[in-house]
């Protein structure tokens, strides 16, 4: 099989493309106006047709404000008179978003991209209505099958997409990897001040997409100054000690804007020993030479500590009582864009990132502990290349390459009398390399129907090669309906902490990649005033690694995951609504037991999320959620006592619970708005994992302000 797809991705890249490019070339173009996609079959397809014109806008595209209603202080996108206004609510299943590919300069060739996968999209005025969602982990857990686990190693928020372990789900921003270690999890605390949209693919990812994942991909744009000019301010005040600064500063127009944001986020927490203190600045620059180029520089840089909090079991009471000091992540991207004719245009991107950090902890010892520490730094260099050719006007072939540099430099966790001398020969230094290749043909099938075939080749040093295949087919049953149908084949080579051990895990070189075959069928169907969705997914994935139970990184796991989404999302008269559900039936095939994602936990089979939106002639608007899951499953199938040091009882389950969030907004004159939440309003106490509680009732204020 990866002989064949390899050969298939090598003859598109020498024979075809060459014929494609002079086919290109020498074709006059089906639409001299660069706007006019009339002719783009492919994209229509893909693209379910709007209502009726006397319905409102589907879900990606929700209905303006009333114009009478005075405009709010909340930091909204500059708009035209043609163009749709700021959300008036949340849509947490957009599945087809209206964005152009990857390389996102607007010409006439990623205009009609096909988008062969489905893509849940959501955008910044969608997150400004959901109540209190700072943090990325905040705004997926209101998607289906997707949840935000609390508590565990330094508190951080782990994120796990139907049921997988957070390792397996990547992150990133502007072609930016955030977290390729897969720990520290404090890398995913990423701001949603200064996210423009959030894309989330958890099936088939096409073979273009950035990224080599097993369970999800989640795409993250930056604003830009051109549609949030201005300033704008935020300062939150809630419970648990939080504070939170917000300051955004942006300009410009398309051709050239700049977007500058800063954060500090401090919080005590509700568990002993889980405060935070970050701040987190960023900033983009887009810069378009001419009409046919763009250059867009993005940076970003992180900075502070994180404690985790003391867990109430099994743990013994400090050994995972750590803390993440001096932690710094300054990354960068930097992508040019240009059009090379009316039907080719190509994207290159460099990636330069660097992050490092020192974690202290209690070590356990059978019959002692002691305080220990541990240095470490990453350094990542990527670059990227894509090119988009039209062979014709519902003919489309994309291919590229990309090149990746990993060095891990860590010691062995060391006595806190060597902090300030640390001896040379302490230093461990691991280095990884990685190529891929990938080629993707999207064509019509049909009158109504398109089809797109690709492939992948990815080989990393230590590792191995791996082909992946990718085929999808998508009809448009009526004016309003679609059917998607995709598979390919999930890959994630181990990370250099699996492959050579961190801090009380030990490493094995001899790691292979984790692989599995992944299908999806997804049913859209655009109503009046709102849209449907619903997906079947089947993955079954093999070579899973886990730690045993001596801390060593292993190739033990296999499992299979399926289950049921559907959301639905709409407006009517005063605002807007959102409901989703998941079945999820995620299993170890080796034990039959439940899938574990993390800490002895199962992700739920039963999971439903809502929300509605109610705003007045006065622009006050009123904000409610309903999030419920059901019970979870352990890795023991009755009370297990587990003796010294714990001494706890560890349960076969945890309760279901259904989590209430409650947002009060109104406007103060045109530049200030003022706006109060309600986490957990029923003060209901639950767990996401094992002996790690969710936090109470969390009540928080904040002000607006807009210049």
């Amino acid at each position: 099989m990866r002989r064949m797809v390899l050969c298939c991705i090598v003859v598109l890249c020498v024979a075809v493309l060459p014929i494609a490019v002079a086919y290109a070339d020498v074709q006059p173009s089906a639409s001299p106006n660069p706007s006019d996609t009339s002719q783009a079959a492919p994209a229509a397809a893909e693209q379910p047709q709007s209502p009726p014109t006397d319905a409102a806008p589907a879900a990606e595209q929700p209905q303006s404000p009333p114009a009478e209603a005075p405009p709010v202080a909340a930091e909204q996108p500059k708009t035209t008179a043609t163009e749709p206004g700021p959300s008036a609510g949340v849509s947490a299943a957009n599945t087809e978003p209206a964005a152009p590919a990857e390389s996102e300069i607007e010409v006439e060739v990623t205009a009609t991209h096909e988008w062969p996968a489905k893509v849940e999209t959501i955008t910044s005025e969608q997150v400004s209505q959901m109540v209190s969602a700072p943090f990325i982990g905040d705004v997926i857990e209101r998607t289906p099958g997707a949840d935000t686990l609390h508590g565990c190693l330094n508190g951080a928020q782990l994120l796990t997409v139907r049921g997988n372990n957070s390792e397996w789900t990547e992150l990133v921003l502007d072609g930016i990897p955030l977290s390729p270690i897969g720990r520290p999890y404090i890398l995913s605390f990423v701001p949603m001040a200064s996210i423009d949209t959030v894309r989330i693919l958890k099936g088939p990812v096409p073979p273009k997409y950035p990224g080599i994942t097993i369970a999800g991909l989640v795409l993250l744009d930056m604003k830009t100054g051109d549609r949030y000019p201005g300033t704008t301010v935020t300062a939150t005040v809630g419970g648990f000690g939080e504070r939170i600064l917000d300051v955004n500063v942006g300009g410009g127009n398309a051709a050239r804007n700049y977007f500058l944001s800063f954060t500090h986020n401090r919080t005590v927490g509700w568990m002993p020993h889980s405060n935070m203190d970050f701040d987190f600045a960023s900033g983009k620059f887009v810069l378009s030479p001419d009409a046919h180029s763009k250059l867009t520089l993005v940076g970003l840089d992180l900075f502070g500590h994180k404690n985790g909090p003391r867990p109430l079991g099994p743990n013994p009471v400090d050994k995972w009582a750590s803390e993440w000091t001096d932690v710094k992540q300054p990354k960068a991207s930097l992508t040019y864009e240009r059009q090379l004719s009316d039907r080719q245009d190509i994207m290159l991107r460099i990636v330069p990132t660097w992050f490092s950090g020192t974690q202290t902890w209690t070590q356990w010892f059978t019959d002692h502990s002691e305080q220990r520490f541990m240095p470490w730094e990453y350094d990542l260099f990527r670059g990227e290349f894509q090119h988009n050719i039209k062979i014709a006007p519902e003919r489309i072939v994309t291919w590229g390459a990309c090149w990746q540099k990993d060095d891990y430099s860590f010691t062995n966790p060391l006595k806190l009398t060597l902090w300030d001398r640390i001896p040379a020969t302490s230093w461990q230094v691991h280095v990884k390399r990685g190529r891929s290749l990938y080629a993707q043909y999207t064509q019509p099938a049909g009158s109504t129907g398109t089809l797109t075939l690709g492939g992948r080749y990815d080989t990393e040093n230590p590792g191995q090669s791996i082909a992946s295949p990718f085929v999808s087919w998508h009809k448009r049953l009526n004016q309003n309906t679609g059917l998607r149908l995709a598979f390919t084949r999930s890959r994630r080579f181990p990370n250099l902490g699996e492959l050579f051990g961190q801090g009380v895990w030990t490493g094995n070189p001899a790691l292979q990649p984790e692989m599995g075959w992944t299908y999806q069928a997804d049913l859209t169907r655009n109503m009046c005033k709102g849209a449907f969705d619903m997906s079947l997914f089947d993955s079954q994935l093999k070579d899973l690694i886990v730690a045993n139970a001596s801390n060593v990184y292993s190739n033990l796991g296999e499992a299979r995951v399926r289950g049921i989404e559907s959301g639905w999302q709409g407006t009517w008269r005063m605002g807007n609504y959102w409901a989703n559900y998941t079945y999820l039936d995620a299993e170890n095939t080796q034990t039959g037991d439940p899938l574990i994602a993390a800490f002895r936990t199962a992700f739920p089979k039963h999971s439903a999320k809502a929300g509605v939106s109610l705003r007045d002639a006065r622009g006050r608007e009123q904000v409610l959620e309903v999030m419920a899951y059901g019970r979870r499953r352990t890795d023991v199938d009755k009370p297990t006592f587990v003796g010294d040091p714990w001494n706890v009882t560890v349960p076969p389950s945890l309760p279901g619970f259904t989590w209430v969030n409650y947002k009060y907004s109104w406007p103060l004159r045109d530049k200030v708005q003022l706006t109060l939440a309600v986490e957990n309003l029923f003060d209901v106490e639950a767990q996401d994992l094992l002996f790690y509680p969710r936090p109470g009732r969390w009540v928080s204020g904040s002000m607006t302000v807009s210049f």
